[in-house]
């Protein structure tokens, strides 16, 4: 691989600065300095102005100058070369179009209809694909379409819907563009163009709107309703003595004909299993009035009458009982282009009556919830010999010719292929007759198409073949067709003829081809008249510009400067574009003066080009080069003597600083070392200052650690490590230039993309309107202001200067603290050593007196003990009281006394000793009195609850009278102190339980409990336990002990029945022994009854109306209730008994509606028509 070519690094053509050296910058400061003026001659060469841009005729710059940004000389850039244009803006070749509104939409001209002999497309205004395609469908069938005409030429007046239908149909036919706007169709049936609906529902309740609103139109509606609809019914026979039933008779109309596609191959394979009688036997058996009893019988449905246009509407939706949603089946179908009535009736008398394929309703897209819709159709040719249709694939506004017909395009899925049957018969040529009516060459197609969604510039698509097919297509086999429409082929006699039209409908619609095509002359000649006056208004406004900045492109003299971002702004403005005035703020300095720091963000004009720009626009202030700021300019020309000054040192000083030792020495060390006049730096500033080769200052000052909050300079702390360092006062001289160089040259490459983006140039006029009434001048920016705080930044501290004594004494006081904290932690270790580990579990006997400590305090505690000595963020001691105040009740008064509101800890017995239970959260620890009154001595004070005698517990007994966790009312006094010898051995109790003298609040403990079991109980996505048992006894035996296990015996025991607090937790099962046998199912908090089964359903198959569901002993039964309210918890478990009322596969019963999409389905999925035109 050829190593990458590295790309030259661009330079500026322009530098942001002054063009003078060291020794000519201090001859003029000097010269500023003692009042003497600078010719405009030296200023123009300072800053580097010209009389022209030094690139506008250079041989060696390719295709001329592109613009010198940081030049105030070169105009160049301003304006586009000639013939070339922008993107946007005056100089784009759109700019006509943003002048007037109406030249936003698409040229009229652009999408003329080159002749109505082929079809158009409809405008997709959203989610309408759907409404799309059913439109092409009808109207692609004569006898429907000329009916809607001829009702229209009625003058139809209050039927809307009829009306805008008939102005599609009319605008189809003949309009003069390429496509039909649907808008007025849809807002009169009111549907919503952002929702994708389905196409067959749409097809079905439009063709009944239409024969609704068509009753009172003469012969109309009866046509709609002769032409679409047929009539069936089912019949059932008894097998026993050969009957009808009586509602066999009975044959309703239908508009379209069901046919499933799931588990069949093909049209004549579902019908036939679709007409096939079905046998009611068994359990299924059927009631015969003549036979007065349940008798086998025969249920077939019986197709009787078929209509002219056949729809068949194939079942892709259908429910997945897996994902318990409706899904699309893909599978491959297929059907024939010609079908004999008998396939559809079984009836031998309709054998021979034989229909056409004439349209496809393809639904693309493998998901249910969405997809697209296109129509496959044959349309009649018009002013051909031939009749045979010709097939077109109608995809919104793009219009495709299929010469080979509908089968095998690719919107029957890729791996759908079509059925095939020769069609050369003996004797016959290969190729086919010539004057067969086929479209030969692109000639014939005359549609120009336009679409916003397809890459087809205005043309139709067309799909010849060079070679014509030897073969005729027999059968088309599609996974996305979701509608069929056939039309039966007229008798032997009428082959060939097309509908009758009436002259009437022909001459009506020349009427309105004539109106229509007038109509859209009218609009392109107004857009044509618009276009012309707004390139003049262009033409116009960029004559202005070329003349104003060509102009200016040679100047003789400083001429007058303006911001560039302005003029910029300027030259680009489109003759209607709001400009607002000239204002060149941005371009003063501080005192109200040129800066000439800014002037590389300004562009030179002529003085007669600025004088226009004013006349025109307004503004000010009016700029020369005689109005530049001397005090500004001898800053900068005293700043090129300080970095020349700098450039030349650095290598001697960066030497010098390789010298001094940067290691944690202490200052006296290096003062004692030398005799010369030393400053602090900051050793951490100066080591990066070094590393960085001296090249940069970096972002804070040499001095700016060593500075206190004070302002002076900052004690080394003992064990800290020294922040400075002492170098000579040369170095340190040098430093300080380089350091004031560097601020100054930042607050000067600050102030200049202030002025090169304009400043605060909307807000100058106001600003200078304020200090004129104040009697000042006016301030773009206070670069000043920055540089003085730059400046102050920077401390100087000589090595002799005294230390903060401030911070001094703050540290000398940190020292002391620090050593009494030591010493104080040292002598609590050793008293309570025994206390520093982690709790233990302390062995507890009878008569012996014990204190509670609050488990924070002990904690903190612990934490203060083992840290460190440290003079600098030393860790106070505990402080006792905020903790006992936790542990004490403040909320609910109980006479004088003060009550504990946490459970006091449980004992259990561990190898015959007492042991008081250490449970994680714990709001106590128990240690011995003698530790207690240790802790009292160092933490306790008199404000504490309970005093000095704290929380004393001790064992009791449960086989005394004393039920409670308190003592009855007895004090520290009435206890004996066991003797050494006593031990948990000599207790003959088999049960005991730690009881206090002090009362405990049950109602905080209630409180806190509830609030804990609230915050558990609102969940999402969390796991709850299934397991089926036998019968209800199990299930409610098993729950209630879970209920039981969830709150150990000891919580309960001691405390009154209508005290005990709710359940604190519940008890997780995790494992994977725990959890064997029971299934998993998700659940949220607000999961209702009536979903989880439906969720359970899904995972272990048990039918919802068959489920029996049990928690903590009690059947579930309310079904609208959630996990909350019944408490449910994750990772609980739930009984449920299988009743077997219900067939597993009854989906009806979970589902009355009839299936639908559950679960998953939204709102508009839900509504579908409802509030439309349609449906009311």
């Amino acid at each position: 691989m050829p190593p990458k070519r590295k790309k030259k690094k661009q330079t500026s053509q322009a530098r942001i600065g002054l063009k003078v050296d060291g020794n000519e910058a201090l001859k003029i400061s000097k010269d500023i300095e003692e009042g003497l003026d600078v010719s405009e001659e030296n200023l123009m060469r300072l800053l580097d102005i010209g009389s022209a841009c030094p690139n506008q005729n250079s041989a060696t710059t390719k295709g001329g100058c592109k613009g010198l940004a940081n030049n105030p000389c070169c105009l160049c850039g301003i304006i586009p070369s000639k013939d070339s244009y922008r993107m946007q803006g005056l100089w784009s070749k759109t700019a006509s179009k943003n002048i007037d509104p109406t030249l936003q939409d698409a040229d009229p001209t652009s999408c003329a209809r080159r002749s109505t002999v082929s079809p158009v497309g409809l405008t997709n205004l959203g989610n309408t694909c759907y409404f799309n395609s059913v439109i092409q469908c009808l109207f692609a069938i004569d006898e429907f379409k000329y009916a809607i005409l001829e009702a229209c030429m009625s003058h139809l007046e209050g039927n809307e819907v009829l009306q805008r239908l008939c102005d599609i149909f009319v605008t189809l036919e003949c309009g003069p563009r390429n496509y039909v706007d649907p808008e007025p169709l849809i807002s009169a049936l009111r549907l919503d163009s952002s929702v994708q609906q389905d196409g067959q529902e749409f097809m079905k309740l439009f063709l009944t709107l239409l024969e609704t609103a068509c009753e009172a139109i003469p012969m109309l509606g009866q046509k709609i309703a002769s032409m679409f609809k047929g009539k069936s019914g089912y019949q059932t026979r008894c097998l026993s003595c050969e009957n009808l039933s009586h509602s066999s008779n009975r044959f309703d109309d239908f508009c379209e004909l069901d046919i499933p596609i799931k588990g069949y191959t093909s049209l004549e394979e579902s019908m036939g299993a679709l007409l096939a009688p079905e046998i009611l036997e068994g359990d299924n058996q059927y009631y015969c009035d003549h036979c007065g009893q349940k008798q086998d019988a025969a249920r077939q449905l019986i197709v009787k009458d078929l209509p002219p246009v056949l729809c068949l509407s194939l079942q892709r939706f259908v429910f997945d009982l897996q994902k318990m949603d409706r899904v699309k089946a893909s599978d491959k179908f297929s059907f024939p282009v010609e079908i004999d009535a008998y396939m559809v009736t079984h009836d031998a008398q309709t054998k021979g009556i034989m229909y056409d394929l004439e349209g496809i309703l393809l639904h693309k897209g493998p998901s249910a919830r969405q997809g697209h819709y296109v129509a496959h159709v044959a349309v009649s040719r018009k002013g051909s010999r031939s009749s045979k249709p010709v097939w077109y694939r109608f995809d919104d506004t793009v219009v495709t010719k299929l010469d080979k017909g509908s089968a095998g395009h690719s919107d029957h899925g890729w791996k759908a292929k079509p059925t095939l049957q020769p069609s050369i018969k003996q004797g016959t040529s290969s190729t086919k007759p010539k004057g067969d009516g086929e479209m030969k060459d692109h000639h014939d197609v005359d549609l120009i198409d336009l679409s916003r969604d397809q890459d087809v510039d205005g043309l139709i698509v067309e799909e010849n073949q060079r070679k014509e097919s030897v073969e005729d297509v027999k059968d088309v086999v599609s996974s996305n067709a979701y509608l069929l429409v056939y039309k039966r082929r007229p008798s032997s006699s009428l082959t060939g003829k097309r509908v009758a039209k009436n002259t009437e409908i022909l001459e009506w619609l020349d009427k309105k081809k004539g109106e229509m095509l007038k109509e859209y002359e009218g609009q392109c000649q107004q857009h044509q008249k618009i276009v012309e006056e707004a390139r003049g208004q262009i033409e116009a406004r960029r004559d202005i510009v070329r003349d104003i900045v060509d102009s200016s492109k040679t100047v003789e003299g400083s001429g007058r400067f303006i911001v560039a971002s302005w003029l910029q702004k300027w030259a680009d403005a489109e003759p209607r574009e709001s400009i607002s005035e000239v204002n060149n703020d941005a371009l003063l300095c501080n005192h109200g003066k040129l800066d000439p720091s800014r002037i590389q963000a300004s562009k030179r004009l002529a003085p007669d080009a600025w004088a226009k720009i004013v006349s025109l626009h307004g503004g000010s202030p009016e700029l020369g080069l005689g109005d530049i700021c001397k005090a500004c300019l001898k800053t900068q020309l005293d700043s090129i003597v300080t970095q020349e000054d700098v450039a030349v040192n650095r290598e001697r000083f960066l030497e010098l600083s390789h010298s001094i030792n940067l290691e944690n020495k202490s200052s006296t060390d290096e003062e004692e070392n030398t005799d010369t006049a030393l400053y602090y730096v900051g050793r951490h500033w100066l080591r990066n200052w070094r590393n960085r080769k001296g090249l940069s200052m970096g972002g804070t000052s040499p001095t700016e650690t060593l500075v206190c909050p004070h302002g002076k300079l900052v004690p080394n702390y003992p064990d800290k490590p020294n922040k400075r360092v002492a170098i000579p006062e040369e170095f340190w001289n040098y430093l300080k230039r380089s350091w004031f160089a560097a601020v100054a040259d930042k607050d000067r490459k600050s102030r200049f993309k202030k002025a090169e983006s304009g400043g605060n140039v909307e807000n100058g006029k106001k600003r200078k309107l304020e200090d004129k009434e104040q009697g000042t001048i006016s301030k773009s920016v206070d670069h000043d202001r920055d540089l003085n705080q730059g400046i102050s930044k920077l401390a100087e501290f000589p090595s002799h200067c005294n230390e903060c004594p401030i911070c001094k004494e703050q540290m000398l006081e940190e020292l002391s603290v620090s050593v009494e904290i030591g010493g104080r932690r040292d002598q609590e270790r050793n008293v309570l050593r025994h206390l520093v580990s982690t709790p233990q579990s302390i062995s507890l006997v009878l008569d012996a007196l014990y204190k509670l400590v609050p488990s924070l305090f002990m904690q903190e505690w612990r934490e203060y003990i083992a840290a460190g000595r440290s003079v600098q963020g030393a860790i106070e001691p505990p402080k006792l009281k905020p903790c006992m105040d936790s542990v004490a009740c403040l909320s609910h008064a109980c006479d004088s006394t003060t009550r504990i509101c946490y459970q006091i800890p449980h004992v259990v017995n561990r190898r015959g000793r007492w042991m008081a239970l250490n449970e994680k959260g714990s709001a106590f620890e128990i240690i011995s009195e003698t530790d207690w009154c240790e802790l009292w001595k160092l933490y306790g004070s008199k404000d504490i609850p309970f005093g000095p005698q704290g929380i004393s517990v001790y064992l009791s007994p449960d086989q005394d009278n004393n039920s409670g966790q308190n003592g009855g009312g007895l004090t520290d006094n009435d206890i004996t102190k066991p003797s050494s010898a006593q031990d948990a051995t000599s207790n003959k109790a088999t049960s005991v339980h730690l009881a206090t003298a002090i009362d405990v609040c049950y109602e905080c403990i209630k409180e806190r409990s509830d609030a804990i079991r609230a915050s558990k109980l609102n969940f999402e996505g969390k796991e709850i336990l299934i397991e089926i048992v036998l019968d209800e006894d199990t299930a409610v035996r098993d729950t209630a002990q879970q209920a039981c296990d969830e709150v150990p015996a000891n919580h309960q025991q001691h405390i009154p029945h209508e005290s005990q607090p709710h359940v604190l937790s519940v008890k997780e099962r995790k494992s994977k022994r725990a959890r064997k046998g029971r299934s998993p199912v998700i659940v949220d908090s607000t999961t209702t009854l009536e979903n989880l089964k439906l969720r359970i359903f899904e995972a272990l198959g048990v039918h919802p109306g068959n489920i029996r569901a049990f928690a903590k002993g009690k059947e579930m039964l309310d079904a609208s209730k959630s996990m909350m309210d019944y408490e449910i918890f994750p990772l609980e478990e739930v009984r449920i008994v299988d009743t077997h009322l219900h067939d597993s596969e009854d989906l009806a019963s979970i589902f009355p509606d009839g299936g639908g999409a559950w679960g998953k389905s939204d709102d508009q999925e839900k509504e579908g028509f409802t509030g439309t035109a349609l449906v009311g």
